[in-house]
Formats: structure tokens, C-alpha cells, sequence
């Protein structure tokens, strides 16, 4: 079938390196990385693993997402996520 040629033409070697050139100049220029900058760091207390995201985490001991926030920003119906305890990693106040 192929791709639609509005795609072709954005998917050029040339219009590649130039995003990437962009990327790095914003990197280089102090730009946050939004994606990053969104994600807190958490951690199991009882098995003291460290995951980059509430998502990661979530995924690992395999629950949900919505869940595990709801853990963590202190949900009174949610105490414990899948039988242990989280906490963001590096927060100035504990969310309970």
C-alpha cells in the first residue's frame, strides 16, 4: 500500500537531521525535556526498588496506573497498592 505522500515528505533524511538538530539545540540551550520533567521518581518501601514514573512502576507489579497514584497522593480507600507501600522519591513533604 504504502505510506500517504504528505508523510513521505516529511520522513526525509534531511527534515530527520533537522529535527535532531533542533533537539539537541533545545537540550544544549537549557530547555527542560517535558517528558521528564513530568515524571516522579518512586520507590517501594518494602522491597526499596526505584522506578523513573508512577507508570513504570504500576506496570512492574502489574496494576494500574490510576491505582498506584491514588496510593500515593494518599486515597484514603487506597493505604496499599498490590499488598506494599510507595512513596514519590525526593518530595519535600510525604503525601499522607
Amino acid at each position: 500500500m504504502g505510506e500517504p505522500k504528505r508523510l513521505a515528505k516529511l520522513r526525509t533524511p534531511e527534515n530527520k537531521q533537522k529535527m535532531r538538530e533542533k533537539a539537541l539545540k533545545e537540550l544544549e540551550g537549557g530547555r527542560p525535556n517535558l517528558l521528564l520533567a513530568t515524571r516522579r521518581l518512586v520507590i517501594c518501601l518494602e522491597t526499596g526498588e526505584r522506578f523513573w514514573s508512577v507508570a513504570a512502576a504500576a506496570k512492574y507489579f502489574g496494576g494500574g496506573v490510576a491505582n498506584l497514584s491514588a496510593h500515593l497522593h494518599g486515597g484514603k480507600w487506597r493505604k496499599k497498592f498490590k499488598g506494599l507501600h510507595f512513596k514519590f522519591l525526593g518530595d519535600k513533604h510525604d503525601h499522607r
